[in-house]
């Protein structure tokens, strides 16, 4: 008699479930696989545990912001920066040591940088004495009480621009740049493009801003302040530059503290903003990031409060890190010099104590979580000027040697070389100009003053 498959169906399931199964029913049942293949229970529970184990946490799906372009891109700005300033300090030299050597003095022997000095301060004297000429016969049909207080007014303003030093004047250069940007801040519709391209933020990934925000204030008394302390420390540091150019064992002359005072102050506004960057992406972000991941747990470790004080990372700007460098370089160069305070007015300390008490504040600054400063631009700013100290004039110098032995600066070989042209171009526009402003000079000098 023939059984229904239904009737087969439910006899097998009566077996699978009786008290003596048979494995080879089992097996049927199970697609193949013998009763000792299939996992038990605690077998399970440790698989589950492990898929548990494998999935990504808050911190660990949360990626630090990269630092590698951040320093591939500070080195190599700084390496070109020098060697462009190197080359722009030899050809000066080299056009003025050429122009020296046309006059009878110089016919044995070679000028040195005071000569080259002393030369150019009466070429911008005689600038400067041509450019109030100009400016007098512009205004010559005015009465005389009309234009002599600005005529007046211009003159001493050239005088004191005439006697001060050139470290000086390239501070107020640079014055100037930090100016026109801080009144691009003032425009409203700039505003948006001023926030993203001359404030650097550590978590952005933008490279460029470690160099333009090293010119950008949003404040009127933050570039005050920065500028005071700008043209007062940073021509003090040149100072050193200058004597210890006068003191290299190469002897080498330098017709201006120009192009390595620019050099010095975009790379330790570089070396500042590149430190803060790597201190609040490696060590300050991922104390904030756990922070968020556990709040019930306070962070542990020497940066508690740094980290427990504010959860928020603000771009920054400013020009403190690279006045930081200058300011150490003056406290190292000149250890008997003397700073005062704004407050109290009228006390003075040593600088090396000032300087002291500064970094020692901005350490604390940091460990306190303070924000209202980037005490780290601050802290980079003064290692690089330390290190500035004891390195860097040496290496100024060796950046100035490579440069004339691989461009062959010095020892012209061809007459055709574009550096050579380029060297007796600039020998023939200083001689023009300077025929010029003679010709100017002596015109005015028989001029009778008409009467007002």
């Amino acid at each position: 008699m023939l059984r229904s498959p239904w009737l087969l169906s439910s006899a097998l399931h009566r077996r699978i479930f009786a008290l003596r199964p048979r494995p080879h029913e089992l097996s049927k049942r199970v697609g193949g696989r013998c009763l000792s293949e299939v996992p038990s229970f605690r077998e399970r529970l440790a698989q589950s545990a492990m898929k548990e184990v494998a999935v990504e946490s808050f911190t660990e799906r949360v990626k630090k912001p990269r630092i590698g372009w951040q320093i591939y891109y500070v080195v190599m700005s700084g390496l070109g920066i020098y060697l462009i300033s190197a080359k722009a300090a030899n050809v000066e030299t080299a056009i003025w040591t050429e122009r020296l050597k046309q006059s009878a003095v110089f016919q044995d022997k070679d000028p040195t940088s005071d000569d080259i000095k002393r030369a150019k301060y009466f070429h911008l004297g005689k600038r400067l004495q041509a450019m109030i000429l100009e400016i007098n016969n512009s205004v010559s049909n005015l009465p005389n009480t009309v234009k002599s207080m600005p005529i007046l007014a211009t003159a001493r303003s050239m005088q004191n621009y005439l006697d001060a030093s050139e470290a000086r004047r390239v501070c107020w250069t640079i014055v100037l740049y930090n100016t026109c940007i801080f009144l691009a801040w003032k425009i409203p519709r700039a505003r948006s493009f001023m926030n993203r391209a001359f404030t650097h933020d550590p978590l952005s990934g933008r490279s460029y801003t470690l160099f333009t925000s090293v010119f950008s204030h949003s404040s009127f008394w933050h570039l005050v302040l920065n500028s005071m302390a700008l043209t007062s420390f940073t021509a003090t540091a040149a100072q050193y530059f200058i004597r210890e150019q006068r003191n290299s064992p190469t002897a080498m002359p330098e017709a201006s503290v120009r192009q390595h005072l620019f050099a010095f102050y975009i790379c330790s506004g570089l070396f500042a903003s590149l430190f803060s960057h790597v201190a609040w992406t490696r060590i300050v972000y991922p104390r904030i990031v756990s922070r968020i991941a556990s709040p019930t747990s306070p962070a542990k470790g020497l940066f508690r409060r740094a980290v427990t004080a504010d959860t928020q990372i603000n771009p920054s700007l400013g020009a403190s890190g690279a006045i930081y460098a200058s300011v150490v370089v003056t406290a190292l160069a000149f250890p008997d010099a003397e700073i005062s305070l704004f407050f109290p007015p009228g006390l003075t300390l040593p600088i090396q104590w000032g300087v002291g008490g500064f970094v020692l504040l901005d350490i604390i600054g940091i460990l306190r979580g303070w924000r209202f400063f980037n005490h780290w631009a601050h802290l980079g700013g003064a290692i690089f000027g330390g290190l500035y100290y004891a390195w860097g004039p040496s290496w100024w110098d060796g950046v100035r040697q490579w440069d004339m032995s691989a461009l062959g600066n010095i020892s012209y070989r061809g007459d055709d070389s574009a550096l050579r042209k380029e060297i007796a171009l600039g020998v023939k526009q200083l001689a023009k100009e300077e025929e010029e402003w003679d010709r100017i000079i002596a015109a005015n000098s028989h001029k009778k003053p008409r009467p007002g």
